[in-house]
């Protein structure tokens, strides 16, 4: 059984604010007070650009062309010379290595307007509002309750 006090006082002593949520397949075990509230967001947001590519299918085995000035910091592609790549294979990149590259890549591919509207149609607290390792003002956000939610269509 979980120690519900525990938790909290585990989390007690750590700066900032921390959002938590358990659940076992019977359902929530434990929702914290800030399960609904919106975090800023990095790699989490992979999880929502996949949930769009489940929910519109693509051809998965089309080649594409990943741009030289596209690429970004943070994962395989950045060290890597091949440019052309199966869509299905962009995808695996994204998720398995957490490729930046990848991810911004399948965001343009559909349209960023295109996505973030879906984005925001469909769950309540999750905002696209830049591509990973853009330097800008915009942020991307999502709450606990809607990582669980991804992780869950997934």
């Amino acid at each position: 059984m979980l120690d519900f006090k525990k938790i909290a006082d585990i989390l007690a002593p750590l700066p900032g604010k921390t959002a938590l949520l358990i659940k076992d397949k019977t359902g929530v075990l434990y929702a914290g007070p800030l399960a609904g509230e919106e975090f800023k967001s990095a790699s989490l947001i992979k999880l929502a650009v996949a949930c769009y590519y489940q929910a519109h299918p693509q051809d998965l085995s089309q080649m594409v062309h990943v741009p030289e000035d596209k690429i970004v910091e943070g994962g395989i592609l950045c060290h890597l010379s091949q440019r052309d790549w199966m869509l299905r294979d962009i995808l695996d990149l994204m998720l398995s290595d957490s490729d930046n590259t990848a991810t911004n890549f399948l965001i343009d591919f559909i349209g960023f307007a295109k996505m973030a509207a879906w984005f925001e149609a469909e769950f309540a607290h999750l905002h696209l509002g830049r591509y990973l390792m853009e330097v800008t003002d915009r942020e991307n956000y999502l709450s606990a309750e809607t990582a669980l939610e991804l992780l869950e269509r997934l």
